[in-house]
């Protein structure tokens, strides 16, 4: 290839070291799983698009706290009748967290409560109180440099266990009773 085509390619850029590759795969698929997750919580109803833009409005009022280089969320063109967008949901999903990591539960807003306008128009007015809210405003102000919003969050397991039967009460009741004797 001659120096010209070189040229118009543009500089190239060093490839990944294997590990960075790795870290990158782990990123996207962590983001993926938590589109997932925010769309599966998602509540559905039915949204006008005037409510949809007050709350995509006080979010953009609240996000720049987290980090002045987050992207606005677009505000919406049309009515929806469903599952609310999955940018929203993540962007309540972590000013809720930040709330409870401040101490500050009776402020957050709570994603089963956006089941209508008005529940929508509730949250929005919860946010618009976190814009100005100095506590909350404070508390982000003091995490440390690059922070994430889904570090320090603290994530539930639940395991069942089966209860247990007839049998494994004998089988119990033998152990003891050969430890015993």
């Amino acid at each position: 290839m001659a120096q010209a085509d070189l040229m118009a390619l543009g500089p190239m850029e060093a490839p990944m070291d294997p590990e960075e590759e790795k870290a990158m795969g782990m990123a996207a698929e962590a983001d993926t799983e938590m589109d997932d997750m925010a769309e599966m919580a998602a509540p559905e109803g039915k949204y006008s698009q005037r409510s949809l833009n007050v709350l995509v409005d006080a979010l953009n009022k609240v996000l720049p706290l987290f980090d002045p280089t987050l992207p606005k969320i677009p505000m919406q063109s049309v009515d929806i009748v469903g599952k609310l967008p999955v940018e929203i949901i993540k962007a309540v999903t972590m000013i809720n967290q930040a709330c409870k990591d401040a101490q500050l539960t009776n402020l957050a807003p709570s994603i089963d409560a956006m089941v209508d306008d008005r529940g929508i128009e509730m949250v929005a007015g919860r946010l618009i109180l976190l814009a100005k809210n100095r506590d909350f405003i404070m508390f982000l102000k003091a995490r440390p440099k690059g922070m994430s919003e889904v570090e320090g969050t603290e994530v539930e397991v639940k395991v069942e266990t089966p209860a247990p039967s007839a049998h494994a009460d004998e089988e119990m009741d033998k152990l003891m009773l050969s430890r015993m004797g």
